[in-house]
């Protein structure tokens, strides 16, 4: 459109309006088009109208940044983009160079409340080049960011990013540099100077519509806006009218048109012509006795300067053109903050505009003169921040569970660097729990913050998926933990909230946890994967115990793929230099169990970053705030939590104030110089808590005796009290002084920062603690009822505790005995074991040596079942024996349940003789009259009869039967038969030959008193000793007897000796191994100890079934790593066995054992068999035969080696003998050898076609291959093994089928068939996971080839 064209009327903004498309306009008319929008509605509210101007400002900022880069650009262009000058032309300021590019905006689609119509897109400099820039982020509603700050959001402003589209090549040789440029142009830095004053000229023509230094005579109007929404008068001048309306309808009406306002805006430019004739008139001025300095000044005495915010302007807007008109003065003139460079004016005006409630709108006047502080604003910490989340990003896609540990001086903001990035990983589908750890709680267990926050996790399944994942999650937890989904629930109620058809509880049943960290581990494993990472943050884990820790690091080791937890957490690492500290020796045993911690290391803020968070703090552009910085950053090293409190300081003592008349920060340099500031900021948050009412400072001190927060239950009991009836109101105070923020969780308070409790406590002398900690106990056990029904009991003898030293009355040691001894109970019951060692162990210091209290004994029994459950057996050892020396005076179930706890004592402790000769005093001491013949080591007359008795009459029972026996109800058959059961499992380790006679007398007592929960284990391990047809039968009976019972605590005995022993003659081997895999995982939920048993059993059946060697490899390592941890020697050495055998299938060249372990092993007699074993299967399938068949021979004659193993050494024997080197055919003990081979292989199959129908076809084809004459049965025969193990899904088996077909071939010179098998050979060993078995087939491969 033609600009002189135009009216100055309605319908030239009209006009603009009903554009379709993009469409430029000339600045200036874009400036009169947007007053005269301003001048349209006057009739409008005030309120509304301070809206609109503000947006106003808000445009033209946008402007005014294009118009910066475009300038800058323009500058770059002319140099080589370094240290050179550029081509300085001051016609780049003029604003006829500029169009404004705008587009429509549809009604629906505008802000509420904006008259604008159009969007500004971009601008364009027209000339000496044209340059075109883009504003490529989306505009945004300046209404909504003026005056409705949100504190949580980082910023309300827009993120401006624009483009710059240069239509020619910016290569130097093109670029237009002018290498014979005058030298007066090669001061770049006098240049810059030049440009920021003749920019600040162009800001304040687009802002106020005028010059800023009117020539003589020159009126100005009135100002636009200010923060109030008031006109400003205007102190040059007593017009009435609006700023914009009249200087640019002035303007254009006494001029005749844009092009001579134009035109005469530039002649009018007395004082900048000046200054740019100046820069080209050194010589001359130093000839005529005239510097250019003199001339500016001289100048300067004559103009008159308006500055903004006279005319109603922001006052950051008014400074910002002022320094940049300043940098003109010269380097005497120039003040030291003015501008020394357009790059600092286009920062300070990305400032503005990203962030107008901070730095452009006087946001800080309306509050009264206070810091403007981001609570939720991170600086500095871009690098860590990335880190944490790579590191979440690897989790949630591998699905391998990692840690994160972040250190640092208290205040560096290790939580606040970790709470940013909470909300990425929400977005990114992942489930965050957290847990704080507290000092003031240190010396007791800390478990609680764990299962605290796993208990949440269950409250965020249920939120974030649908009903049918949910009930999916319940049917996996259902397998891991059977039908008594209660194991866990005592740990985490709220898995009651995953279905309500859980029968979680059974009140009956007292449930002896004592393995804590794999029952959290059980549940992590179901809940957690892929599609639910968990993110677990702790905060200040150098408080944690070494307890909580050990559950840490046991869901941290476990197999990788396991589980999917992302554990980050924080600590102050000055407060564990120790290396015996429990969180060095954590970080220490993680890295032994190979898991590496990712680790972050914070330091104070760069100075960079510092002034960056000053400057928001103070609403001042970065440059103006960089002297305060620089000054604190010495005094404070940069810690943000320090230098928060130290600017507060500042201004409560009025060393940093705001000044009105300014409408900025003002500060005395020199006086904060000399301010001193304690290294640890004690002395500082300790002044600062003086300062504030004495009822406020006694509610800080009430809450720092709790911990850094207090729960709203307990701020209520207290305020119900009279002494402490302010505690309630004053907790407001605090949190209205910043001193205190809610606590979500809990509904109570929290200190905002611990540094704060720190210093609250440290208020109080070691007596007033301990006074004010008695005070609140007692006054928690006055006003709380219930107490033993919630967490009050816990916090109450907490209370009562720290002040013990109050306590003198015998009346109040008895009460405080009673308190401990009851919460000392409820802690063990919610497997709190720590707590509940420390509650008995204050109990029993209180009771002092007279020892008269009623409860003695059993205190004692607490204190010995929590020392036993946290692995102290010296202090449960002698709780025992002190319990025991009273005996006679024992209740007749106590006495029991005390040795019952101490052969379980002595079990875990790997005394299993003497914890069977306890079995067998008690077993005494029960009065079992018939008990003789089954508790001596005698072949005698009388136990043959009874046990043919006892056969005879079980050979009668069928299952129904069984099921149809009474319950056995009388209690003392029930504690012989439970003890009968103890002696049962100990003597299978240390007295295996008495196994027959126990469990013989087991059975007899059930056939005679009726069935119990432990008449299954009975059963299953009486038919241990029975061939395979009746030991199955009997097996059978026992586990469908077991679905009667709750025997979530035999479990791992039964299965053990049923899968690992019985059912492998009848069920697949693949369905015995993951049976026994979950009794192992019960028993970690129950500290069982047979759970390594079942592990080492579930992988032999694995190896047997052809699992993938490397995921077998894995988790042999894992559970070598829990047996080391549990110092189980016996479950160790054949789990090493296991381990070794698997690596050297994996590797012949692996060596996993030590001579010494080896020499260990060979010499223990138990486990000769098994060396025997192993030796056979690693050189049979290594190709060892010879050496296979010896191992076979010795194993199969040995007495230790158990049935399953004959067998398969059996099969190994007999394959062997083909392929030993010796000549089959004319060898008679070789052929003797196979044909017993098939014969045991061909009875086996009777029972289990799925285990060894394939075995036996092998065999016959071996057989069939090298007696000559008979390729046709061979073939039949290596077809059907392949097919019978690939049925099966032996694919190892598979894979040796294969290579022996291929050998059969290859020896019958049929080396393409040959070639095809040893193929099929290596894709199933590949599978297997056999690089020596792969290795073997690629070199007969490459010998036939």
């Amino acid at each position: 459109a033609n600009a002189s064209a135009i009216h100055c009327d309605c319908r030239q903004t009209l006009f603009l309006t009903d554009m379709a498309e993009e469409v430029k306009v000339p600045l200036l008319l874009w400036m009169h088009n947007e007053s005269n929008l301003i001048a349209l509605h006057e009739h409008q509210s005030q309120p509304q109208q301070l809206r609109l101007k503000c947006e106003l400002v808000l445009r033209k900022l946008t402007v005014a940044y294009a118009a910066a880069k475009l300038i800058h650009h323009a500058q770059q262009r002319s140099s080589d983009g370094g240290d050179s000058a550029f081509d300085f032309d001051e016609t780049l300021f003029q604003l006829d160079k500029f169009m404004v590019r705008i587009v429509p905006t549809p009604i629906e689609t505008q802000p509420h409340g904006s008259i604008h119509t159009t969007k500004i897109v971009g601008a364009d400099l027209l000339s000496p080049a044209p340059l075109r820039l883009n504003i490529i982020a989306p505009d945004f509603d300046v209404l909504n960011s003026f005056g409705d700050y949100d504190e949580h959001n980082e910023q309300n402003g827009c993120s401006l990013e624009v483009e710059i589209v240069d239509p020619t090549d910016l290569t130097l040789t093109e670029a237009g540099v002018n290498d014979t440029a005058d030298s007066s142009r090669s001061n770049k830095y006098d240049d810059e100077l030049l440009s920021c004053h003749l920019f600040g000229v162009l800001l304040h023509e687009l802002f106020a519509g005028s010059h800023p230094f009117p020539e003589d005579g020159e009126e100005e109007g009135k100002g636009l806006i200010d923060k109030e929404g008031e006109l400003q008068e205007s102190t040059h001048s007593s017009s009435s009218q609006p700023l914009f309306k009249k200087t640019m309808e002035d303007l254009l009406a006494s001029s005749g048109g844009v092009d001579n306002v134009i035109n005469s805006s530039i002649q009018r430019k007395a004082l900048s012509s000046v200054i740019c004739m100046s820069k080209e008139e050194d010589t001359t001025a130093a000839t005529n006795g005239s510097s250019s300095e003199s001339k500016i000044r001289e100048h300067l005495s004559r103009s008159k300067y308006i500055p903004l915010k006279d005319l109603g302007f922001p006052s950051s807007l008014s400074l910002l053109v002022k320094n940049m008109l300043e940098s003109g003065w010269g380097q005497i003139l120039r003040p030291d903050d003015s501008m020394t460079s357009l790059k600092d004016a286009i920062d300070d005006l990305y400032l503005l505009l990203n962030d107008p409630d901070r730095f452009l709108f006087d946001s800080v006047a309306e509050q009264g003169g206070s810091l403007n502080i981001r609570p939720g604003k991170l600086y500095g910490r871009e690098k860590e921040t990335a880190l944490i989340t790579d590191a979440f990003y690897r989790v949630s896609t591998s699905g391998e569970s990692e840690i994160l540990l972040v250190d640092g001086f208290s205040g560096c903001g290790k939580s606040k660097l970790i709470q940013s990035v909470i909300g990425k990983v929400n977005f990114a589908g992942g489930y965050v729990i957290q847990g704080k750890f507290d000092e003031i709680a240190q010396h007791c267990s800390q478990i609680g913050v764990l299962t605290n926050a796993l208990n949440k996790l269950c409250i965020l399944i249920c939120e974030k998926n649908e009903p049918t994942v949910v009930n999916d999650i319940v049917i996996d937890l259902m397998l891991v933990f059977g039908a008594h989904l209660y194991t866990l629930a005592r740990l985490l109620p709220n898995v009651a909230m995953l279905s309500q058809q859980l029968n979680l509880f059974d009140q009956n049943e007292a449930l002896n946890l004592s393995n804590v960290p794999y029952i959290l581990l059980l549940f992590l494993r179901v809940v957690s994967n892929k599609s639910r990472p968990v993110m677990l943050y702790l905060d200040d884990l150098q408080w944690a115990d070494p307890v909580t820790l050990d559950v840490i690091n046991c869901i941290l080791a476990d197999i990788k793929g396991n589980n999917c937890v992302f554990v980050v957490g924080s600590y102050r690492n000055h407060e564990i230099e120790c290396q015996n500290h429990p969180l060095s020796m954590f970080i220490y045993k993680l890295e032994e169990c190979q898991v590496q911690p990712t680790k972050i290391h914070l330091n104070g803020l760069e100075a960079a970053d510092l002034n960056t968070l000053i400057s928001d703090a103070l609403g001042l552009f970065p440059r103006m705030s960089r002297l305060l910085s620089n000054i604190i950053q010495r005094k404070t090293e940069g810690n943000p939590f320090y230098v928060l409190e130290f600017l507060k300081s500042l201004v409560e003592r009025n060393l940093l104030q705001y000044s009105l008349r300014e409408r900025r920060w003002v500060w005395d340099a020199e006086k904060i110089e000399l301010e001193q500031i304690s290294e640890n900021i004690s002395e500082l948050l300790t002044r600062k808590i003086s300062s504030i009412s004495e009822e406020s400072q006694r509610a800080l001190r009430i809450v720092s005796c709790f911990g850094t927060s207090i729960c709203s239950d307990v701020v209520h009991a207290l305020s119900e009290v009279a002494e402490y009836s302010f505690l309630g109101r004053e907790l407001e105070y605090a949190y209205s002084d910043g001193f205190m923020e809610r606590d979500s969780p809990s509904g109570g308070y929290k200190f905002a920062h611990d540094k704060l409790r720190e210093a609250a406590y440290g208020q109080m002398k070691e007596e007033d603690r301990n006074m004010l900690h008695y005070d609140i106990g007692v006054a928690l056990l006055n006003r709380a009822e219930g107490l033993e029904s919630d967490n009050m009991l816990f916090l109450c003898v907490d209370q009562l505790n720290r002040g013990q030293a109050m306590i003198s009355t015998p009346e109040e040691v008895l009460e405080a005995v009673k308190m401990n001894h009851g919460a000392a109970s409820q802690a063990l019951a919610a497997c709190d074991f720590t707590a509940a060692l420390k509650y008995a162990k204050t109990a029993l210091k209180l009771v002092g040596e007279g020892n008269q209290f009623a409860d003695y004994k059993s205190i004692l029994f607490v204190m010995a079942n929590a020392a036993y459950s946290c692995g102290l057996y010296e202090e449960a050892s002698t709780a025992i024996d002190a319990i025991l020396q009273q005996e006679a005076s024992l209740d007749e179930k106590f006495k029991f349940d005390v040795y019952d706890l101490k052969i379980t004592m002595l079990v875990s402790r790997q005394e299993g003789k003497s914890a069977y000769i306890t079995c067998l005093g008690v077993l005494r001491k029960l009065g079992d009259d018939a008990a003789s013949p089954f508790l001596h080591d005698a072949n005698d007359a009388d136990f043959q009869r009874r046990l043919e008795q006892v056969s005879g009459q079980l050979k009668e029972v069928t299952e129904t039967d069984l099921m149809a026996m009474n319950d056995m109800t009388n209690p003392a058959h029930l504690r012989l038969i439970h003890f009968y059961n103890q002696a049962a499992v100990i003597s299978y380790f240390v007295q295996p030959k008495m196994i027959k006679r126990i469990t013989c007398r087991l059975v007899e007592l059930t056939l005679e008193h009726g069935v119990s929960k432990y008449t299954a284990l009975s059963l299953v391990r009486y038919a241990m000793t029975l061939p395979s047809k009746e030991a199955y039968r009997i097996g059978k009976m026992a586990i469908s007897l077991g679905n009667r019972f709750d025997l979530i605590d035999q479990i791992p005995s039964i299965y053990l000796s049923f899968y690992g022993y019985i059912a492998i003659y009848a069920q697949p081997v693949q369905s015995c191994a993951e049976m026994l895999k979950r009794a192992s995982e019960i028993g970690l939920s129950i500290k069982d100890f047979t759970t390594f048993h079942n592990s080492n059993q579930y992988i032999h059946k694995s190896l047997l079934a052809g699992t993938n060697l490397t995921l077998l490899r894995n988790f042999s390592q894992y559970q070598l790593r829990l047996i080391n941890e549990n110092a189980q020697t016996t479950a160790k050495m054949y789990a090493t066995l296991l381990n070794t055998t698997i690596s050297t299938l994996i590797n012949k060249d692996e060596k996993i054992e030590s001579g010494q372990e080896r020499e260990h092993i060979s010499k223990n007699p138990e486990f000769r068999g098994g060396l025997n074993f192993h030796g056979a299967m690693k050189s049979f399938w290594l190709g060892h035969y010879e050496r296979c068949r010896y191992h076979c021979e010795q194993g199969i004659t040995s007495s230790d080696v158990k049935q399953i193993k004959s067998v398969m050494m059996t099969f190994y024997n007999g394959i062997s003998c083909f392929h030993s080197g010796k000549k089959y055919k004319s060898n008679r003990m070789l052929q003797s050898t196979v044909r017993n081979a098939i014969k045991v292989m061909r009875e086996r199959r009777e029972e289990s076609p799925w285990n060894y129908g394939n075995k036996l076809n092998l065999l016959e084809a071996e057989s069939y291959s090298f007696n000559g004459g008979r390729d046709e049965m061979a073939i039949i025969s290596y077809t059907a093994a392949i097919a019978a193990s690939k049925s099966s899904k032996f694919v190892h088996e598979q894979g040796l089928s294969c290579e022996l077909a291929a050998l059969h071939f290859k020896r019958r010179k049929e080396l393409n068939t040959a070639v095809v098998y040893f193929k099929q050979a290596k894709a199933c060993y590949e599978e297997w996971g056999s690089q020596v078995k792969i290795d073997a087939i690629i070199q007969q491969i490459d010998s036939i080839q």
